[in-house]
């Protein structure tokens, strides 16, 4: 999971693009994301737009040097692909709802230009029996919603016992230096 914040009045923006190009899952069909806003997100807030039908087979990319671009490697799908798919659908959203969307879905945001900020929580569910090939040899942590976990593939965080309990806390603080 992880937060995706646009400061008010800026340019940055998320290129077209797949998720799953440079994650290192197996199969995309194994992953869906979650995206749920907690402030306004419009269009002139910097929603996302979806290409409808796009998410049938991993697309081209390339890794764009616009400084505005604030996709980690600038992953971009080339215009003269993005013009051959369907016209863009845009996913504005209020505080508390949110948009699913399959792995290889292509989407896209503008920059911000509100005087407020857009900010949404991107959450990633992924079949307890996927394949993912960690980069670098790190291995990453999940949550175990449901099913049952055979691989080595994750690090599972362990369940809350008690809410806001003193050991689930530590477990969280070491969590987090270990991330660090």
């Amino acid at each position: 999971s992880d937060f995706n914040i646009k400061a008010p009045g800026t340019s940055g923006f998320y290129s077209w693009h797949q998720d799953g190009t440079y994650a290192g899952h197996a199969s995309a069909d194994d992953v869906l994301t979650a995206w749920v806003a907690l402030t306004p997100a419009s269009v002139s807030a910097g929603c996302m737009h979806f290409l409808p039908a796009s998410h049938h087979e991993q697309l081209e990319h390339y890794q764009s040097q616009d400084p505005n671009n604030v996709l980690s490697i600038g992953q971009t799908i080339p215009e003269e692909i993005i013009k051959n798919l369907q016209d863009p659908v845009a996913g504005p959203l209020e505080p508390g709802q949110a948009s699913l969307h399959h792995w290889n879905c292509v989407h896209a945001s503008g920059p911000n230009t509100t005087d407020q900020e857009r900010v949404g929580l991107a959450i990633r569910y992924m079949r307890a029996e996927g394949v993912y090939s960690p980069r670098g040899g790190a291995r990453e942590h999940a949550t175990l919603v449901c099913g049952k976990y055979t691989g080595d593939y994750w690090v599972l965080d362990q369940g809350i016992e008690t809410e806001y309990g003193e050991e689930e806390w530590d477990r969280h603080k070491r969590g987090a230096e270990q991330r660090a």
